[in-house]
This record gives C-alpha cells, structure tokens and sequence, in this order.
C-alpha cells in the first residue's frame, strides 16, 4: 500500500474523508502496485462566489514517474470522484505506455 500524504488548504480534513482517500488509493494500487507514494490536497477557494469552490489534487510517484490530476467540483466528494477518474484514466494510459 502506498503511503498517503494529505493536505488541506482552507478545508480541514474529516476522518471520513480521509477514510474514503484511503479506500480508494488502495483501489489505485490495483491498477498499479508500484506506486510509492500518493500526496493528495484538498482544498476550498473562498474566492469563487459560484460554481465549483472545492478542488482536489492527486500526486502519484510511480518509480521516476509523476502522475498528476486536479479536479474541481461542487461539493469535496464530487471534486474527489472527479480527480480519481481521471488519475484512473492517467493510470490506465500509463500502464499501456510501459507495456509496448
């Protein structure tokens, strides 16, 4: 299991959030057993007065590689749905990349 690093800017991190990450990054590793470490932020920008205030960011070290995803959303758990699926995706076009 990779090590997970998470960070709030703005935004605290509830344990339920936190454990729902961890869940899911256990489900990341499925895809990819060599990911060393994920750091994750989540974070709120006060500044946005409508629209998508939340945002999620995913880092994956894999090896020398980095995979990176940003998502913003609605609510934190949409924002972080958003951001797994398409570090998924990135995940999925990275394995086929090592494979040929």
């Amino acid at each position: 299991m990779p090590k997970l690093i998470l960070q709030g800017t703005n935004y605290e991190i509830r344990p339920a959030i936190k454990k729902y990450l961890e869940n899911e990054l256990a489900d990341l590793h499925r895809f990819s057993p060599k990911i060393l470490e994920a750091r994750a932020e989540l974070a709120f920008d006060q500044t946005v007065k409508e629209g998508r205030p939340f945002r999620a960011e995913i880092n994956l070290r894999i090896g020398g590689k980095i995979l990176r995803a940003v998502n913003t959303g609605t609510s934190i758990f949409e924002a972080i749905d958003l951001m797994l699926k398409t570090i998924k995706q990135e995940l999925i076009k990275f394995k086929e990349k090592m494979s040929r």
